[in-house]
């Protein structure tokens, strides 16, 4: 594992220096690899130069075990699924110079780390001092074995498939650790992206059920995310309204949305409007300004048995139902818009 403290030293503001720290602190095995081959490929400058590489370490792709052109080349060719009669006849560091010429990347620590194609899309605009959120993950655990006590960091999800050659977060942290299965690893600390304190390694006495578990979180909140732009608002909300803490019960509610309904506060005055609309009001009153529409629409969905987040970024309701939800105080219906 590489040391990239320098990267905190770079000219930057101390809100951005701090930033990195905090995201180096846990930075995985995979990560650290990709990092590596990137800061090689384009040495940043500034403190917002590193930020923007570590926003895109997820558009990096490690191909296999690939060292030197020569196992580059037998990755390009299982990944082309070439006959198995052609092989006999292939030169693979040629294949291999074949397939970095089309894909650039850098050889890092015994592995072929290939660049994206496109840049990814900036997160990070330094004029604004915006720092951007580390919230594309589920868990990150620090996990040991006894020949390596120190540990490294794994970010879960892992995306490795049963028929996937590149190696993810957990396959990279194992040969690591020296270790074969992650029933060799003990636990040192774990993170959650979810909001509250979360006592992992007391809910799981089994790693690989924590793993398990936080993969499919990730997963899901992948998924979920992909079809809708506040998922993370509305999981938030969610996971206060049942005061959940337990990482069963969090995937159980991130998949299953559909027993919960999510209001965001920007909606009050439309949800204010339509009501007066269904009782008549005219619409001069209505865009009158005569009425405080942002405190009747609150008072319409307070009635209705939606309660209000602690941040009052929105309000959310779980309605009668033989699901998940463990909050029964309300027994009003969804508003309907």
């Amino acid at each position: 594992m590489k040391d990239f403290k320098y990267l905190t030293e770079l000219p930057g503001t101390p809100q951005e220096q701090e930033w990195m720290r905090e995201r180096l602190d846990t930075l995985s095995v995979k990560e650290s690899i990709v990092l590596a081959a990137a800061l090689d490929g384009d040495p940043p400058g500034m403190a917002s130069d590193a930020i923007y590489q570590l926003l895109a370490l997820p558009d990096y792709k490690i191909c296999g075990y690939a060292g030197d052109y020569k196992q580059l080349g037998e990755y390009a060719a299982n990944e082309a699924m070439l006959p198995k009669d052609v092989r006999p006849h292939l030169n693979l560091e040629k294949l291999g110079h074949t397939y970095a010429e089309a894909h650039p990347g850098k050889f890092c620590e015994g592995h072929y780390v290939e660049f994206p194609e496109r840049p990814s899309v900036q997160r990070y605009d330094p004029q604004t001092g915006q720092l951007p959120e580390d919230t594309d993950w589920s868990v990150k655990l620090k996990a040991a074995t006894p020949e390596k006590p120190e540990g490294v960091w794994i970010r879960l999800p892992d995306h490795q498939g049963d028929m996937d050659s590149n190696p993810d977060e957990i396959s990279l942290a194992l040969d690591a650790l020296n270790a074969k299965s992650i029933q060799e690893l003990t636990v040192l600390d774990t993170r959650c992206v979810l909001p509250g304190t979360w006592n992992l390694t007391e809910q799981y006495s089994d790693i690989a059920d924590l793993m398990y578990d936080a993969n499919d979180l990730g997963l899901a909140l992948e998924g979920q995310c992909r079809k809708s732009d506040c998922f993370k608002e509305f999981l938030w909300a969610a996971l206060e309204y049942e005061n959940c803490q337990d990482l069963r019960f969090a995937l159980e509610i991130a998949r299953n949305p559909e027993f919960y309904d999510w209001i965001s506060s920007d909606r009050l005055e439309e949800i204010a409007k339509k009501e007066l609309q269904d009782q008549g009001v005219s619409e001069e009153i209505i865009g009158s300004d005569s009425i405080d529409l942002k405190a009747y629409g609150e008072e319409i969905l307070i009635r209705n048995g939606y309660v209000p987040t602690s941040d009052q970024t929105g309000y959310i309701f779980s309605p009668p139902h033989d699901g998940i939800s463990q909050n029964d105080s309300s027994q009003a219906p969804k508003i309907q818009m």
